[in-house]
């Protein structure tokens, strides 16, 4: 188990000898505590300004300024730090007047030891107590400034909180989401999907994360990667990140290689950081115009194809414009699988990044062997470009 963390007690009063005992007796109760003693208000005041002090003890009866008058100093400055009023001089009055001015505690002096017992757990309650309030409260910013959204759901799983995240998520305000049932923003579908899927893995989980879809009140679909667990009360709390651009992208990516797929013409990427700029993508067209499987050729170069009487004044061509990452198009007797010879019109042109820095080539072969066997001149056949 971890040592409790220290507590640093700023003892204020005029008695050399009191404050001497208090430190000892003090040290004694708690583990813990670590305390520096000042012998006026004043000086408490310029410590204080130093910062680090987790809590103030004070006498009432100070010469220069007496213990409320500190205290009415301390409050105004810090009020959150916890003032414990240790005074041999007390009344009713004194302790009316401390609780007016927002005393953490008032404690007479006298009775023996008991007494420091009864301010050694007084200390520690107080500056435990402050220490959770600040937690939750950094939580509660953590929560209010996050990019995700976070909304509980309390009594029969209406909204009782959402952060401004959650909100801007679905365009509103927060006071219109507020006790509205979440599955106003779903579709049949997907809250039956929550009833039976969502909720029943969190009770025997204690968490469930994937992908839903709501919808925006303006009709909009927001796509989420969405977390859903319990609070310590039992109730709900959901955690959701806007995907919806990368779905977007996704479904578009999809769409892109979809159509490349499916093209009527043979496409290959060639990625150049790697030896030999080998292929890392062919699409089905260039199976069928070649006869080999994209197993047996992905990571080769694309000179396989090529055969004795492909022309080697074109291959020049087409190797120095890759060489110096330019556009190219060259027309090649390539080789298929099987051996058959087809005319191929090889089309190559980099890719570059946002940097301008070519990280592929792409290639597109079109078999162009009936346009050669019909043309009026054998140059295009015979003759290097």
């Amino acid at each position: 188990m971890s040592a409790p963390s220290s507590i640093l007690v700023l003892h204020v009063d005029d008695d050399p000898g009191f404050r001497d005992v208090a430190e000892v007796v003090l040290s004694e109760e708690m583990e813990n505590i670590v305390i520096e003693s000042l012998p006026a208000a004043s000086d408490g005041i310029e410590r204080l300004d130093e910062g680090g002090i987790d809590c103030v003890i004070s006498d009432y009866d100070m010469p220069g300024m007496n213990g409320l008058e500190f205290l009415e100093h301390v409050s105004e400055r810090y009020p959150d730090l916890p003032f414990i009023l240790f005074t041999g001089k007390g009344s009713e009055e004194v302790a009316s007047d401390a609780i007016s001015a927002g005393v953490t505690d008032y404690i007479q002096k006298g009775g023996g030891l008991d007494r420091f017992v009864l301010l050694a757990n007084s200390i520690q309650n107080a500056v435990s107590h402050v220490r959770t309030r600040r937690a939750h409260r950094r939580q509660y910013e953590a929560i209010e400034t996050a990019e995700e959204g976070i909304a509980i759901l309390g009594d029969e799983n209406r909204f009782s909180y959402v952060n401004q995240a959650y909100a801007n998520l679905y365009d509103c305000d927060r006071e219109e989401l507020l006790d509205t049932h979440w599955s106003e923003f779903y579709s049949e579908e997907d809250v039956e999907f929550t009833r039976e899927v969502v909720f029943p893995t969190v009770d025997s989980e204690g968490i469930w994360r994937g992908e839903t879809t709501e919808r925006r009140p303006n009709g909009a679909l927001l796509v989420e990667d969405h977390i859903v667990s319990r609070t310590g009360t039992n109730d709900l709390i959901h955690i959701i990140h806007d995907i919806t651009d990368k779905h977007r992208q996704e479904v578009e990516l999809w769409r892109k290689t979809r159509a490349m797929e499916k093209a009527p013409i043979g496409i290959v990427i060639t990625e150049p950081t790697r030896t030999d700029n080998p292929l890392v993508y062919v699409n089905e067209e260039f199976e069928a115009l070649t006869g080999y499987s994209r197993d047996e050729i992905l990571g080769e170069n694309c000179r396989f194809l090529q055969g004795e009487q492909t022309c080697a004044e074109r291959v020049e061509k087409l190797r120095t414009a890759v060489d110096n990452e330019e556009y190219v198009e060259v027309v090649l007797r390539n080789y298929r699988k099987d051996g058959t010879e087809f005319w191929n019109r090889v089309t190559v042109a980099p890719i570059r990044d946002e940097s301008d820095t070519v990280v592929n080539f792409v290639g597109f072969q079109e078999n162009v062997t009936e346009w050669v066997d019909n043309s009026d001149t054998l140059e295009v056949a015979s003759e290097p470009e």
